[in-house]
């Protein structure tokens, strides 16, 4: 607290039951007037004496009545005060923050802008892979013709959409569907069953129901289509259930060893097993 303020309070204690005190003290005045003359010198000692004992009393007093009066001051002054509400930030620190975010808001846009095109550009050179790799199995398939089953081929076909990226497009089972290596390898699939259905092909057999024992006669076996095209590069097989009754050779020629009944077999690959009954006289 500053000497101002301190001499403000004892002032203000000071005038605290001021009238009080005067009133005390105008009856502690002794005039000499009033005394009588034919009074003693000892006497008048003793009035002076009982004169100063009361102003001095009547000082203590005083100085108390001070003492509480500035007590009550100073309780009164540091009782705590409600504080302002802070001043509004001036027009230069708001723009500034509002700058400060915009700025903040384009660098994320920024980064996602970049990272959105490095992924791009990830998925369009994994598609080119995939798209050489497919250009490299159609020319293997075409070149050896290998391998011969149709759904290998299909796989060895399908194997190159494995290269490329996945991509969200929805959610769950949406996602799923809408894939490019799930819609791929569901076309290639649908397509491979479709054609061997197509063109599923069976062996068309000449040979006679019976056969004369230790004769022979040579079979004639071919691979068709439906439409009764013939299939080339297949290559008939034969074998009999029984050899001790006939037996046939790589060619497709029929001996008979001894009576009974027979199957012959024909098979190729990708092509039903043929059975043929053959009776040995």
């Amino acid at each position: 607290m500053s000497t101002t303020w301190l001499e403000g309070l004892e002032s203000e204690a000071a005038e605290y039951d001021e009238g009080e005190l005067y009133d005390s003290e105008s009856d502690l005045e002794w005039d000499d007037s009033e005394t009588d003359e034919g009074e003693s010198e000892e006497s008048r000692a003793s009035r002076r004496r009982r004169a100063q004992a009361r102003q001095l009393a009547v000082a203590r007093r005083q100085a108390q009545v001070r003492a509480q009066a500035l007590g009550r001051a100073r309780t009164t002054a540091v009782r705590p005060r409600p504080m302002p509400p802070p001043p509004p930030p001036p027009p230069a620190r708001a723009a500034a923050a509002a700058i400060r975010a915009v700025d903040l808001d384009s660098r994320v846009a920024h980064d996602s802008l970049r990272r959105e095109l490095a992924l791009q550009r990830r998925r369009m050179s994994r598609s080119e892979y995939a798209a050489v790799a497919g250009l490299a199995v159609s020319q293997f398939v075409e070149s050896f013709d290998q391998p011969q089953n149709v759904y290998a081929r299909a796989a060895l076909r399908f194997a190159p959409l494995l290269l490329l990226t996945p991509q969200r497009r929805g959610r769950g089972l949406e996602s799923f569907v809408a894939d490019p290596r799930v819609i791929g390898g569901a076309a290639i699939l649908g397509i491979t069953v479709l054609g061997e259905q197509r063109a599923k092909a069976s062996i068309d057999v000449a040979a006679p129901s019976e056969l004369a024992a230790n004769s022979s006669l040579q079979l004639n076996a071919q691979v068709v289509t439906p439409r009764g095209e013939v299939v080339s590069g297949r290559t008939v097989r034969w074998s009999t259930t029984d050899d001790q009754v006939a037996r046939v050779d790589a060619t497709g020629r029929v001996t008979g060893v001894k009576a009974g009944t027979v199957f012959l077999i024909a098979s190729a690959e990708g092509v039903p097993v043929k059975r043929i009954p053959l009776v040995v006289k």
